[in-house]
């Protein structure tokens, strides 16, 4: 898990501090006051067929947390008792495999979904992360199922369909020894968080 943010002097920390996007605020208050309640989790699963790089699949998936902030970003409250977003500089999310190929057939699928509904319950902790996991689930030799769950602080629909369209990219590109061809990301959500305050902040707001 990502160290908390309270375990070091605020000026030695190597997180990187911004506001809370609002609808971050909202969902920071309702877990104040509902903690241990996992509404709020997003789940993707895909099926994948014939061979997989489990080795190759982890490292996509570190590259996509690498390349988006609000994946390394946990929260807690400033001194007047506001929510922020804290920035880990770096995070690495393990990818465990629950092997089912040794029980029968029929009941595979089955078990794989119930596997993945009880990830999708897990309560996560918004002030020290990771707000996001994952797991495979290995059907057979060719066969397996993969599911990433996110925190809604974190993702939100459209975002999960982009992650998935990155860890393909970034996954293709490492099986076939070739760089990814992923842009370099102009903008984090951190930038819009901190403009939604900007603009906000004026006259016109009021």
């Amino acid at each position: 898990p990502a160290p908390s943010p309270d375990s070091a002097d605020e000026t030695h920390r190597p997180y990187k501090f911004l506001p809370a996007s609002f609808a971050q605020r909202r969902l920071w208050f309702l877990d104040q006051l509902d903690s241990g309640n996992s509404a709020y989790n997003l789940v993707a699963a895909l099926r994948l067929r014939g061979a997989l790089d489990l080795a190759a699949l982890r490292w996509a998936l570190n590259r996509v947390v690498d390349r988006h902030e609000a994946l390394r970003t946990v929260f807690r409250a400033d001194a007047a008792g506001e929510p922020q977003q804290c920035v880990a500089p770096s995070l690495t999310i393990p990818l465990p495999v629950t092997d089912l190929a040794a029980e029968p057939e029929a009941g595979r699928a089955e078990r794989a979904r119930a596997l993945i509904e009880t990830e999708t319950e897990h309560v996560f902790d918004l002030s020290r992360g990771p707000l996001i996991k994952t797991l495979a689930v290995r059907l057979g030799e060719r066969d397996h199922a993969l599911a990433v769950i996110c925190h809604h602080t974190v993702c939100d629909g459209w975002s999960m369909a982009r992650l998935f369209e990155e860890l393909s990219e970034l996954y293709a590109a490492r099986t076939a020894g070739r760089e990814p061809s992923l842009a370099p990301l102009p903008l984090q959500f951190g930038d819009h968080a901190a403009r939604q305050h900007r603009e906000l902040a004026g006259p016109e707001a009021e």
